[in-house]
């Protein structure tokens, strides 16, 4: 019994003390760099894309053209996320213009003040409506911005019992001249009846927000700590930042409906001395046509109201979405390239893009010399402007998307090791 029991002590003697704590490896390899990125560009594409309302096409045909044109525009913005950045701004243009025009009009309810606002009328007269409002629900962003999306049509025809009516979609403005002169035909919904038929919620978004900040935070704490960062780390944190802004201004746009909400055909007649704009009572299917005189009307929507005092000028937006992009890839300055000549490519390519403000500026201001010039004159200086923009934009932009994947290869001994507090963010990949 001795020598068998000396064996068990001996045994449980030499058996480890089980670990309760066991810490991460400090280092990092390649391909977790690089599904990391792809993973994050990835969620800063697809969730931060708030698809507009897609056309009216066959039932068999829908799924295909859907997908397809999503696909079209997902890979136009992975290559150009400044310009989903852009194209955000000038929605949310067209949202404001809508959202401070139907405020004036007095067939819409006012917003609910808030309490600050209710003491200071018992003291202060304000202007009151002459009638009660004919609408239930208040207009706010989330409406505006799903008439910019396209989310209102007009029956262009009798459907027949049975089958899915015809509609042209309506552009936003002339949804406002409807609201103006008409608004009974357009269907007095609420917002959350909007938001029920968006295939997203704020759950989903803050998600992809946790991710876009859990590898941000990593990429500064790796600055902190003086650990370098490669090429597409950074690319990854302009997508990042990118995708954050565009939440932000989207952040009450309705994603992804499939269906319009459908507004009746017009009257065939209407009360004495009131007449509907011309791009009201057309029903047909020139869309061309609607869509021009839609354009024509934008600058007068109502009558009194300065839309301009609620706009975002176009020069900022073309210039601010791509000097923005190119100003956070300066970060990567002094990173270490495969060879002084790539870098020396890269750092010109990013000044190209940082600065590509100075010709979309003299395009978008162009129009000052037509009082000197003549149009034809002036139309040769926008053309000429235009090529030099893209001669230069266009091959940087390629270049620094292609460094950012070559120097992978390329890094220094440091940009594996992994920073001290970052491994306790979670990631995702």
């Amino acid at each position: 019994m001795c020598p068998l029991l000396n064996n068990t002590t001996a045994l449980l003697s030499t058996t480890k003390n089980p670990s309760s704590w066991e810490a991460e490896p400090k280092s990092r390899g390649t391909f977790n760099i690089l599904s990391i990125c792809l993973s994050t560009i990835f969620i800063c594409v697809w969730k931060a894309y708030h698809p507009d309302m897609p056309k009216k096409m066959p039932e068999h045909r829908r799924w295909f053209e859907s997908l397809w044109e999503f696909a079209v525009r997902f890979v136009f913005f992975f290559l150009l996320p400044e310009g989903l950045f852009a194209l955000a701004l000038q929605e949310l243009r067209a949202a404001c213009i809508s959202y401070y025009n139907v405020k004036q009009l007095d067939a819409c309810p006012p917003i609910p003040a808030s309490w600050y606002s209710k003491w200071f009328q018992k003291w202060i007269p304000t202007a009151r409506h002459s009638e009660p409002p004919s609408r239930l629900h208040h207009w706010t962003m989330t409406h505006a911005f799903y008439t910019v999306m396209g989310g209102y049509a007009v029956v262009t025809d009798d459907p027949i019992v049975g089958s899915t009516p015809s509609y042209r979609v309506l552009e936003w403005t002339e949804v406002l001249e409807i609201l103006e002169h008409e608004p009974s035909r357009v269907p007095d919904i609420s917002e959350e009846h909007i938001l029920a038929r968006s295939q997203s919620d704020t759950l989903s978004k803050l998600i992809a927000l946790a991710q876009i900040f859990s590898f941000c935070m990593t990429c500064i704490l790796r600055r902190a700590e003086g650990l370098s960062l490669s090429i597409l780390e950074i690319s990854t944190v302009a997508y990042a930042v990118c995708a954050i802004l565009v939440y932000i201004v989207w952040w009450k746009k309705p994603h992804i409906i499939t269906e319009p909400t459908l507004i009746e055909k017009e009257r065939t007649q209407t009360n004495e001395g009131d007449s509907a704009p011309e791009t009201l009572v057309s029903e047909g299917h020139n869309d061309d046509a609607s869509r021009r005189k839609a354009d024509a009307g934008q600058k007068k929507i109502i009558k009194g109201l300065d839309a301009n005092k609620y706009s975002i000028p176009t020069g900022v937006i073309m210039c601010s979405s791509p000097t923005l992009y190119g100003l956070l890839h300066l970060l990567a300055w002094n990173e270490p390239f495969p060879s002084s000549s790539e870098g020396i490519l890269w750092r010109i390519s990013t000044v190209v893009v940082t600065m590509s403000c100075i010709p979309l500026l003299l395009l978008d201001h162009t129009y000052v010399f037509e009082r000197w010039w003549s149009p034809r004159v002036v139309a040769k200086l926008q053309m000429g402007i235009l090529c030099v923009f893209l001669l230069t934009y266009v091959p940087a932009r390629l270049f620094m998307i292609a460094e950012a994947f070559r120097q992978l290869l390329y890094l220094p001994p440091d940009a594996y090791q992994i920073a001290s507090w970052s491994k306790y963010l979670p990631q995702f990949s």
